[in-house]
């Protein structure tokens, strides 16, 4: 039995018409059954289930990013700043700086490809994550938080104490997040 977390391309949807799709709010965990077929399952807590499998490695690779990872990570920004309009943020409409990614002091994708990424600069001589996205079909799986980590390892080994980052205080589950992790 293998265990992947991901679309559902090469595997029927357990429970769903072909070509119908993932339900809303939930991601695929696609199981390579022994016969050699595959199969997908619909849920809302994918590692869970597939800790419950006993599946292990079912995380989607935190790796540094390759220049053809940069053409999803505009794509993956406003479908995760999506969800901050859906709170009521009135946000500005700003084209997503794809220039400023060469410029980073380095840039963390998981997945390939990518589902979420990590921006790491320097301001003031400081490590900083300009930004953290991840796709709404990913969140709650621990990407966020494998992203993070890669992003503090890499200021650790650059000789920084501390990581900077700005949040929003107002939404419910941005600044917990970020508070939860130190």
């Amino acid at each position: 039995l293998g265990i992947d977390l991901g679309d559902t391309d090469n595997a029927p949807l357990l429970g769903r018409r072909f070509g119908e799709g993932l339900p809303r709010g939930t991601a695929a965990l696609t199981l390579a059954l022994a016969d050699g077929r595959k199969v997908a399952v619909a849920t809302r807590r994918p590692q869970r289930l597939a800790e419950v499998l006993g599946a292990v490695g079912v995380m989607p690779e935190v790796r540094r990013a390759l220049p053809r990872d940069l053409e999803y990570l505009p794509e993956i920004d406003q479908r995760a700043e999506s969800l901050f309009r859906v709170a009521g943020m009135d946000l500005p409409d700003l084209p997503f700086p794809l220039d400023a990614l060469h410029e980073s002091r380095a840039v963390f994708v998981a997945g390939d490809p990518p589902v979420g990424f990590v921006q790491l600069d320097e301001v003031d001589g400081n490590a900083h994550v300009q930004e953290l996205a991840v796709l709404p079909s990913h969140m709650r799986q621990g990407l966020g938080s494998a992203l993070l980590d890669a992003a503090c390892e890499c200021a650790r080994t650059e000789g920084h104490s501390a990581i900077t980052l700005t949040t929003y205080a107002e939404v419910a589950w941005n600044a917990p997040f970020y508070e939860a992790r130190g």
